[in-house]
C-alpha cells in the first residue's frame, strides 16, 4: 500500500501528544503491549513533548488505583538520541493484570484520580492518541473532569483511535459482553470523528469489521478522506536486529537445529490454545519423539489461571520431560532462540487482529499454521507465506500437523519459511514510524485549519 500522507514539515514541530494505552510498561503480556511500544518508540523519536497515561499491576509500593511516575521501557528509548526524550509517563496501578478485555480492571484505569495530577493540566494536549476502547473511556472521564474546571483536556483536541484489535469480533464471548464491546467501540469511532481525529486500523479486515459491522450506525465525516487509515504493525526493532544477526550466522541450512512445534500466545480461550493441546494429545509422545519434534507451549496466562494451568499440565502429561513449557511472555532473546529452532509455529486463533508472533516467527525462518481466514498478519504474509487450515475442525488440524511434521511436509515448510522471511523483515519500525507520524501530523494540521 502506498502511503499518501504528507511528510511533516520541518518548519513546524509535531503536536504535543497525549498517548493513552492500558498495556505498555513491564510486565507486558500480549500483542497490545508490543503494538503500544512500537507507537511509543515512534513518538519518542520525534523528540517532542509527550505525556503517556498507562497502567501497571498493583504492588505493596503502589496499591490499586494509585498513580505514579514510570520510566519508559528501555527498549523504547532511542539508541542514539540527539537529546533526552521529553516524555512523562504516568501509570495507574490495577488490581488485576494480564488482560485488556472487558473482565480486566479497565474501570480502575479509566476512573482513576487523574485530575489530581498537575502534569495533565500543565501539558496542554494538542492531539490525543489512544489504543483501543479503554483509551476512549478514559478520554470521556478527562473531558468530564475538564468541565469541572480541572482543565485536563479540551473538547476540540483531535482524538486518533488506534485499534489494536476489534474486541467485538473475538470468538466465544458472551452476548452481554458483545453488546458492551459494540457500544464502546462504536462510541470510540464516533468520538474520534466528532473531534476531528481519525481511526487507525491494523488491516483492511479490521477496518471492515469495525466500520461496517461494529460501528455501522456511526456516519463517517463528510468531505474527508483521512478519517480512517490502515497501518500494519511493524516487526519490533530488537527482534528485527536479532533476526538479521542470526541470518548471517545460520547460513542457508534451514533444517539444521529445527525441532520445535511452537505455540507462543497468551493462554486465553480466544487464542484457541485448546486446539494446540489437542494436537499434542492426538499425535502422542512416541510419534513426536520419532519425528524429532519437541512441543513448546509458552505464554502468560490470561485471567483464567486454572485453565492455563490445565493446558500446561496436559502437554506435560503427554510429553513428560520432552517438551518445553514456559509460563511467561517471552522476551526478545528467548523468542529468537525458540523461533530459530522452530519447525512450525501453531497459531490456533480463529480471529486475530494481527498476530505479531506469526511475523516474528517468520523473521527467524519458522513458518506458521493459521486459520483459513480472519488472521491480520496474512495481509503482510500472503498466500504461500503461511500454511492455512480450518482451525475449527479438529481432525483437519491434526491431519495437517501430522503431514507437516511427521509425513512428507518438511519440504513444504522449508519453502514457506523462505518466502515469508524476507517479507517479515521488510516492514520495520522505521517505515511504521514514518507513516504513523505523518498521519498524526496530517490530522493535527487539519485541526489547526478548523
Amino acid at each position: 500500500e502506498v502511503c499518501r500522507c504528507r511528510v511533516p514539515e520541518p518548519c513546524r514541530p509535531m503536536p504535543r501528544i497525549l498517548f493513552i494505552t492500558l498495556e505498555l510498561i513491564d510486565p507486558i503480556f500480549s500483542g497490545n503491549g508490543i503494538y503500544s511500544r512500537s507507537l511509543l518508540r515512534a513518538l519518542l523519536a520525534t523528540q517532542q513533548p509527550l505525556l503517556v497515561l498507562c497502567a501497571h499491576p498493583a504492588s505493596a509500593a503502589h496499591p490499586p488505583g494509585t498513580i505514579h511516575h514510570a520510566p519508559p521501557p528501555p527498549s523504547c528509548l532511542p539508541k542514539h538520541p540527539s537529546s533526552h526524550p521529553q516524555a512523562t509517563i504516568l501509570a495507574v496501578s490495577l488490581p488485576t493484570w494480564f488482560s485488556t478485555d472487558i473482565d480486566s480492571a479497565w474501570k480502575v484505569f479509566a476512573g482513576a484520580d487523574w485530575q489530581s495530577r498537575p502534569e495533565l493540566a500543565a501539558f496542554d494536549t494538542e492531539l490525543l492518541l489512544g489504543v483501543d476502547w479503554h483509551a476512549a473511556e478514559l478520554r470521556l472521564r478527562l473531558l468530564a473532569a475538564s468541565k469541572k474546571n480541572y482543565q485536563m483536556l479540551r473538547a476540540e483536541v483531535p482524538f486518533v483511535y488506534s485499534v489494536a484489535r476489534v474486541y467485538a469480533a473475538m470468538q466465544g464471548i458472551a452476548a452481554t459482553d458483545l453488546k458492551k464491546y459494540m457500544a464502546m467501540e462504536s462510541n470510540a469511532v464516533e468520538a474520534a470523528w466528532q473531534s476531528g481525529g481519525g481511526v487507525k486500523c491494523l488491516t483492511a479486515a479490521d477496518e471492515k469489521l469495525l466500520l461496517e459491522d461494529v460501528a455501522a450506525i456511526v456516519s463517517p465525516p463528510a468531505g474527508r478522506s483521512d478519517h480512517v487509515i490502515r497501518i500494519l504493525p511493524p516487526l519490533r526493532g530488537d527482534l528485527h536486529e536479532l533476526a538479521l544477526r542470526y541470518a548471517r550466522q545460520d547460513g542457508g541450512d534451514w533444517d539444521s537445529g529445527r525441532q520445535f512445534l511452537v505455540s507462543v500466545v497468551r493462554l486465553a480461550p480466544e487464542k484457541n490454545v485448546e486446539r494446540f493441546v489437542e494436537v499434542i494429545e492426538a499425535l502422542g509422545a512416541e510419534a513426536l519423539r520419532a519425528a524429532g519434534v519437541v512441543p513448546v507451549l509458552a505464554g502468560a496466562a490470561g485471567l483464567d489461571v486454572e485453565r492455563a494451568a490445565a493446558w500446561r499440565a496436559r502437554v506435560r502429561a503427554v510429553c513428560g520431560e520432552e517438551c518445553i513449557v514456559e509460563e511467561k511472555f517471552l522476551g526478545p532473546e528467548r523468542m529468537a532462540e525458540v523461533m530459530r529452532g522452530g519447525l512450525l509455529n501453531f497459531h490456533g486463533a480463529m480471529y486475530e487482529a494481527y498476530g505479531m508472533t506469526i511475523v516474528e516467527a517468520s523473521a527467524f525462518g519458522c513458518p506458521s499454521l493459521v486459520n483459513v481466514e480472519g488472521i491480520g498478519a496474512t495481509q503482510l504474509l500472503s498466500d504461500g507465506m503461511v500454511v492455512k487450515v480450518e482451525m475449527d475442525d479438529r481432525e483437519k488440524v491434526v491431519a495437517m500437523v501430522r503431514r507437516l511434521l511427521i509425513g512428507d511436509g518438511r519440504a513444504m515448510l522449508r519453502e514457506v519459511a523462505q518466502r515469508a522471511k524476507s517479507k517479515a523483515l521488510s516492514w520495520d519500525e522505521t517505515a511504521f514510524a514514518s507513516k504513523t507520524m505523518a498521519y498524526l501530523d496530517d490530522i493535527y494540521e487539519r485541526s489547526l485549519k478548523g
